[in-house]
């Protein structure tokens, strides 16, 4: 069984970006006890670049350009190679494509999956809106999939 991180990325007062942080305070022990999991205000390449070579990973954060709600799962081998339907919102950190272009720049190229649940709202002092209450069952099934399909098979993104 290989190693998987999940990083799930956000701040739980920002409305929708609070989506890393709502994912880690309901992920099951099923998730909790295989994975490394990780909170971050936002993917930095450093938390690529940090991982042991033989580790996959799955990064969770909320993106733009989709509707509330909705997920985007793409290889993150492919986030710099193809045109996202999404785009991942911070005022003050890198796009994740350009993260993981970076962490693949300095030798790291990460393996693994990146879920982007759709977001509408994110206003400091807010919590998660609606629309991300009622998929958030649907995400932590999809982050259960993915931890079960890359500990199996890591050499396989997608």
């Amino acid at each position: 069984m290989a190693p998987v991180t999940i990083v799930l990325c956000g701040e739980a007062l920002r409305g929708d970006d609070g989506v890393g942080p709502a994912v880690a305070a309901s992920l099951p022990a099923s998730v909790t006890g295989t994975a490394t999991v990780r909170l971050v205000p936002g993917l930095e390449p450093a938390d690529l670049l940090d991982l042991p070579p033989n580790v996959a990973v799955i990064v969770v954060d909320a993106v733009s350009g989709i509707a509330p709600g909705d997920l985007v799962v793409l290889p993150l081998e492919e986030l710099t190679t193809v045109a996202l339907p999404a785009r991942v919102l911070s005022s003050h950190r890198l796009p994740i494509d350009e993260v993981v272009g970076l962490a693949s720049l300095l030798g790291r190229p990460p393996r693994g999956t990146f879920l982007g649940m759709g977001a509408s709202r994110f206003a400091p002092g807010t919590g998660l809106s609606q629309p991300l209450l009622d998929a958030l069952p649907r995400l932590l099934l999809l982050i259960e999939s993915e931890l079960v399909r890359l500990s199996a098979h890591p050499e396989v993104a997608r």
